[in-house]
Formats: C-alpha cells, structure tokens, sequence
C-alpha cells in the first residue's frame, strides 16, 4: 500500500487504535483539501491489517500505512508516523477533528516563513452541548475560531504542523517529550525557534459530550500535563506548584469566562456553559494535583484508550448526528464502488 511522491509538501500524520473505520471521516476531509495532490497521508495502526478502503486514498501525493504496535498512548503512535513521514512538514490529524478544504494549503504557504510550528483554529464540530463547549474551551480557548493570526509560545495539541527536521532534532527523546505536545513547543520556543496560529486553517473538533467520560478524560489530563510539565524539576518547585494547585482551576476559569463575554463569537454560551465548564476545571484541576505529587502513573495509556473513536463518549444526539455523516459516507463508497 505504501506509496510516496518526492513533491508532497506535507505529511499527515493520522493514528488509529483500531481499524481504519474510525479515521474514514477525517480521511474525507482530507480528500477534499484544495491541496491533496501535495499531500502524504501518514496512517498509523496497531497491527499488519487496517483493512483500508483503497477507492478512499486515491488523490494523495503519497499514503504510507505504519504499523506502530499495539498503542501504547496517543502521542508514541504520532511520532512514528513523524519517524516515517517523508515531507518536510508534519501535520497532526485526529479521527474526531475534520479540517476546512484549505486548512492544508494555509499551513503549507505559512511554513514557508520558516515558522518551527504552525497552528490552527477551532471550530466546534458538536456545538449543541455545552459539556462538549466546556470541553472546548478548556483545551483550546486561545485557539478558537476568531483569534486573529499571531505568534504565539504555544499552539494547539494533536492539530498542529512541525518542521520535521526539528522534531527529529530531539532524537530517542522525542518519544518521551511529545507526551504532552506542550513540552515539545516549550522546548522548540526555548531553542529560539517561532510559532503561528494561522487562522486561514480551520479544523472542526469533536468533543466529548457526555459526563462520566470527560471526568476520566479531565482528570488524566490534568495529571499528565502536571507530571510532564514538571519533568527535570526539583522536588521543591513541585511541591510549591502542588500547593498552589488548588487555585489553578479559579484563575482559568475567571480567564476562560473573560474570554467568553469579551468575544462576540461566543458570548451567546454565557451563563449556560459555566456549570460544565466548572465542574471540568475542579476534575482537571484534581488531576493536575495529582500529577505533581505522584506523577503521571497510567494517565498517558488511559488518554491513549479514550484518544480515538469518539462516538462513545457523545451523548445520544451527538452520537445520531456522526452515525448519520457515517452512513452517508458508506454509500458514497457503495456508489463509486458500482460506478467503477
């Protein structure tokens, strides 16, 4: 299946933990990008049977298929699509987040100003929720819809592109740094180099929408973000970061509910998402605490287990509305299959 094109400008790095059935609407997505023929669809697997859907790959400037083994966590999958990508620029992919048809394009054309990260804007793909529009905003406020171009010291996780010579700079480390993408960008900025939010990108995330998932999904977040951030630190600044957790939750929920009166894209969320949007800070906030004083423990392999196939953790309507994207997939396939 492997095949490559020594003009693809861009890698496309996408996991899967399963089969390819569950990256079918991203891989749509990407079939659609004004500039697919410049594109090299990187797909990561955990075994030697993705059982593809060959008719849904044509157009790309190359599709390589990595088998990763069995996942370990999330990021380990992404960097050994990194590892086998062959274009110059890297582009993080998820099965639940389905670019706009020139999101490639513009992170391309941005690259060129030799910028180590370019990021893109948000948009919600599941905005009937408001778990799922608290879930959002805590992961990716200063990164949504609207925000003007800027450089920034940090951009958004599992959406962004990288110079891949930079991140293979890091070598054996890389797997261990990339856990938590904010440790990498922090790295990169430390070494001089820039970063972009491009807003001509523009990617649609879903989100989880149900309550005792984004609870599992907020605590090990926090907790892996804590455990990572706080790597090389002596035990004295961690304990003082512990101490000091309990207030975290309070000074981003006063930001993010700033953010979203002063924004007139999303002041219309105001007071309904404040309930969802507390209770995700107090769980990620538990978990961050919980980060700094024991580590990350199994909070990477849980988010690994949680990272994909988001139909699960949707509630009933969210999930009839990405059955509903599925099944008009299947018979476009059934139809360019007959058509053929």
């Amino acid at each position: 299946m492997n095949r490559s094109h020594p003009q693809a400008a861009l890698s496309v790095i996408l996991p899967t933990a399963d089969d390819y059935s569950t990256i079918r609407l991203t891989v749509r997505a990407l079939r659609a990008q004004t500039a697919q023929h410049r594109l090299e669809l990187v797909i990561v697997v955990p075994n030697d049977h993705p059982q593809v859907v060959e008719s849904e790959l044509a157009g790309f400037a190359g599709v390589r298929i990595v088998n990763a083994g069995p996942m370990q966590t999330s990021n380990r999958s992404r960097v050994a699509g990194i590892r086998a990508a062959t274009a110059p620029i890297v582009a993080l992919a998820e099965d639940h987040s389905f670019p706009d048809p020139d999101w490639a394009d513009a992170l391309i054309t941005a690259h060129q100003a030799r910028f180590a990260v370019v990021g893109p804007v948000l948009r919600n793909a599941n905005p009937r929720s408001m778990l799922s529009w608290a879930n959002l905003l805590l992961e990716y406020a200063p990164w949504l819809e609207g925000t003007p171009g800027q450089e920034m010291k940090d951009l958004p996780g599992h959406n962004s592109a990288y110079r891949r010579d930079l991140l293979l700079a890091f070598g054996e480390d890389l797997d261990e740094l990339f856990e938590v993408e904010a440790v990498i960008q922090r790295e990169l900025v430390a070494r001089g180099h820039r970063m972009l939010l491009e807003p001509r990108a523009v990617t649609n995330h879903l989100n989880f929408s149900r309550f005792k998932p984004s609870v599992m999904l907020r605590f090990n977040a926090g907790r892996a973000f804590a455990a990572y951030r706080t790597t090389g630190w002596p035990m004295a600044k961690r304990a003082l970061y512990a101490l000091a957790s309990p207030l975290i939750p309070m000074v981003r929920f006063v930001r993010i509910a700033r953010f979203v009166l002063q924004s007139s894209t999303y002041r219309f969320l105001m007071p309904a998402v404040l309930p969802a949007l507390a209770a995700a800070l107090i769980f990620d906030g538990i978990g961050e605490l919980t980060g700094y004083i024991t580590g990350p423990g199994d909070s990477p392999k849980t988010l690994g287990s949680i990272e994909f196939n988001r139909m699960r953790f949707l509630d009933a309507g969210d999930r009839r509305d990405l059955q509903s994207r599925l099944d008009e997939l299947e018979a476009e396939t059934a139809a360019t299959a007959l058509a053929g």
